[in-house]
């Protein structure tokens, strides 16, 4: 009875000791080796620039983005962007000095401020920089042209394109 009774309780606790042990192989007395661990990628990591009105152009493996304020920033994956330039000043290095180049559309617009510019790359391989001076409270504005023989400048300015906000004249804003 005794021996009926040890046979019954081995019965019943042997799939318990089994499963907690089963990892142990038989012909080494070791746990068995487990698989790997699924390799889970790092999150990417997004840095930013702050580059308002954006255009981007793409050159070779790169990406630059164009904008307001003059600001600009290139990339190469399109999430972690390192800027190049930002603001409208002498040192900004899209320009040797934006005061000086830009001084005719600067003077037409009565501001120094930049609006929604935009590069394109031409066929014989240099950049064509669109750029738009505007006050935003007033009708005038001057938008114009400069080239570059880099995406990063610097640029040349070629010339206004188009005035508008003629004084004297009717002019509807907006």
């Amino acid at each position: 009875m005794r021996q009926l009774k040890r046979r019954k309780i081995f019965t019943i606790l042997a799939p318990f000791v089994l499963t907690a042990f089963g990892g142990l192989s038989h012909s080494t007395g070791t746990l068995a080796a487990k698989a790997p661990l699924a390799v889970v990628e790092p999150v990417p990591v997004f840095r930013d620039a702050s580059v308002h009105d954006p255009s981007v152009v793409r050159v070779g493996d790169t990406f630059y983005v164009f904008g307001s304020h003059l600001a600009a920033a290139k990339s190469k994956n399109l999430m972690q962007w390192d800027k190049i330039a930002d603001g409208v000043n002498p040192n900004n290095p899209l320009f040797e000095n934006v005061l000086e180049e830009l001084k005719e559309a600067f003077a037409w617009s009565q501001t120094r401020a930049l609006w929604a510019a935009d590069v394109i790359q031409l066929k014989d391989g240099r950049f064509a920089m669109y750029y738009n001076a505007a006050k935003g409270d007033s009708p005038r504005s001057a938008l114009g042209i400069a080239v570059a023989e880099r995406v990063e400048g610097p640029y040349k300015n070629q010339g206004i394109l188009v005035k508008s906000g003629m004084w004297g004249q009717p002019s509807e804003d907006g």
